[in-house]
């Protein structure tokens, strides 16, 4: 569903006033603009739930530069997958930045990498040569801000968004049977989300989110 087919049905859903809903998701006031941030707001709730969503996974190549140590990391990075960053088909180790110590070392293939609090990789040692650095990632999701923007979350779990909106609505409205409404929408959908969407930590026999997946500074 697109963001304004959401904000549609969560009119219809939770018996606003109007007809229809919003034409369009700016410009509006009253029942319709508190409808539209209720699920821009539910859609953020539901994106930071975990940070490994497999919706959320991105893959990019970097080709490194002799000499240069530091590499940007994608434009739309939310974190990185510590345990999945390979240089020409190779795993590289992790250090954690405040474990990390410069120490002077020959430009040479390198066997590590760090984080460093501005978010860039830092290759350890520097490379000596050109190499394909493989990086595996999560997206920050982006907001849902224009009529057509669909979210990244599969059509077919996106009623979790509608089920979270129910109850920011029925909260606002004091109104309990909306509520209740939404939290058995939010329940159904929250399960069938994380059964689906967060095939990462199955494969890793459970990998909880102090596991190293590495956050990157804003």
């Amino acid at each position: 569903m697109t963001f304004l087919q959401l904000c549609q049905e969560l009119v219809r859903l939770g018996g606003m006033a109007g007809e229809g809903g919003p034409p369009l998701v700016t410009g509006q006031s009253g029942e319709y603009r508190r409808a539209i941030e209720f699920v821009r707001i539910a859609h953020e709730d539901v994106c930071n739930l975990h940070n490994d969503w497999d919706f959320l996974w991105g893959l990019e190549e970097i080709f490194t530069e002799a000499g240069m140590a530091t590499y940007a990391g994608p434009e739309d990075v939310g974190t990185f997958d510590a345990e999945r960053i390979f240089i020409n088909g190779e795993a590289l180790s992790f250090i954690d930045w405040q474990d990390y110590t410069p120490e002077p070392l020959e430009a040479d293939r390198p066997y590590a990498f760090t984080i460093r609090p501005d978010g860039q990789l830092q290759l350890i040692p520097t490379p000596d040569a050109v190499y394909t650095l493989s990086v595996e990632y999560f997206k920050a999701e982006p907001p849902l801000t224009e009529n057509a923007d669909e979210p990244l979350i599969p059509e077919r779990f996106q009623r979790i968004i509608l089920g979270r909106a129910l109850i920011l609505y029925g909260n606002y409205e004091a109104a309990q049977e909306v509520v209740a409404q939404g939290n058995e929408l939010y329940r159904i959908y929250r399960e069938m989300l994380e059964r689906h969407q967060l095939s990462r930590r199955q494969q890793t026999h459970g990998r909880q989110e102090s596991s190293p997946i590495q956050v990157v500074a804003q």
